[in-house]
């Protein structure tokens, strides 16, 4: 398990308009596994982070990383959804 800061995961589901639910279905994990990743209630799995991260277009370092930038990083990708 990996403990993050999600801030940029919360940023991507906003900017994306993407629930906690859709993102679970999106990415073949339970709402309440994701749901405790989003709020950073629990470790969360590599692997997790890294379908996360497929799924708005942006790597593990991107969804990780500072806030700062995220939002351009963002922008400039596109949903695999």
């Amino acid at each position: 398990p990996v403990s993050v800061q999600m801030a940029n995961l919360t940023i991507a589901m906003r900017e994306r308009d993407v629930s906690v639910r859709k993102l679970a279905s999106a990415i073949g994990e339970s709402h309440s596994s994701v749901y405790t990743m989003v709020t950073g209630q629990n470790d969360s799995r590599i692997s997790m982070v890294a379908k996360a991260a497929s799924h708005f277009g942006v790597t593990v370092d991107d969804l990780i990383g500072p806030s700062g930038q995220f939002a351009k990083i963002l922008k400039k990708t596109k949903s695999v959804a």
